[in-house]
This record gives C-alpha cells, structure tokens and sequence, in this order.
C-alpha cells in the first residue's frame, strides 16, 4: 500500500540510502524505517543528490533559529 505522510523533522533520526537498497529510507525516532519510494537506488547520481538534500535539510532542521 503506498501513500503519503507527513513526517516532522523532530521524528527523522537519520537519512539513508544503503548499498542494494531499492530506494532511500528514513529512520525514525520510534525504530521505525520509512521508505521513500520517490528516491530510488536507481536514479544513481539524483537519488545520491536527493539523499544529500534531505540529510542537509535535517541538520538544518537540528540548528538553533538563525539570528
């Protein structure tokens, strides 16, 4: 069953998209895996960059408001 949820920053442990995986994954602060079905493994080098994007946005999401 695929679908859509949104997921809050404050629950993303980590980004990932693991050797042999079919598509990118989040690991949430529950032990829960999400996949993101959109990223995949075949893309090569977009879905590299889409991962990268996204563990950026994470970090960003980590720092303090900019002042």
């Amino acid at each position: 069953v695929m679908g859509e949820k949104l997921v809050p920053w404050q629950v993303v442990r980590a980004v990932r998209l693991d050797d042999g995986s079919p598509w990118a994954s989040l690991d949430l602060q529950d032990d829960d895996t999400l996949a993101l079905f959109a990223i995949q493994s075949n893309d090569g080098d977009r879905a590299v960059e889409a991962v990268l994007g996204l563990r950026a946005l994470l970090a960003a999401s980590r720092e303090g408001p900019r002042t």
